[in-house]
């Protein structure tokens, strides 16, 4: 007997990083995760994709200050 798939869900997401002393960038966006992602492993991928936005100096010294991920259906 085959399960029926569950339909995938959209999130939307907002991280922000601090970096050198008071700068900071914020991004926000949607991501649907493939089926078998952890919160963990979203975090990771969302993480790793705006931190190579940005310059090389700035990476190394970047932390997360803020991190959200909802979905994104209202409703």
């Amino acid at each position: 007997m085959s399960h029926p798939e569950q339909p995938l869900v959209e999130y939307f997401f907002i991280i922000a990083f601090s970096y050198r002393e008071n700068d900071a960038e914020t991004f926000s966006g949607t991501f649907t995760p493939t089926p078998g992602m952890t919160r963990y492993d979203v975090y990771n991928r969302i993480h790793a994709d705006h931190l190579q936005r940005m310059p090389s100096l700035i990476r190394r010294s970047c932390k997360v200050t803020f991190f959200s991920l909802e979905p994104n259906q209202l409703g």
